[in-house]
């Protein structure tokens, strides 16, 4: 099982994938409690990097964006 995998992942991106899919998974066994914790921890994860680097002028989960064509249309 690839879920307990995205604990050890320290990407702001590859939390964002992670949480795609957990949601997607979600959708249909909404009562898994692995998914439920490992969005959980994945939420929290993103919002404390979010606090770490966004400031007023740079509202961003890091200090730079890299955005590739195929993830940006991903996103929108």
């Amino acid at each position: 099982m690839a879920l307990p995998a995205l604990h050890r992942f320290t990407s702001p991106r590859s939390w964002a994938f992670g949480l795609i899919g957990i949601h997607e998974y979600l959708r249909r066994l909404s009562g898994d409690s692995l998914g439920n914790q490992m969005r959980e921890m994945l939420i929290g994860r993103s919002m404390e990097r979010f606090e770490e680097s966004a400031h007023e002028d740079w509202r961003w989960f890091e200090e730079e964006v890299v955005v590739r064509q195929r993830e940006a249309r991903q996103r929108v």
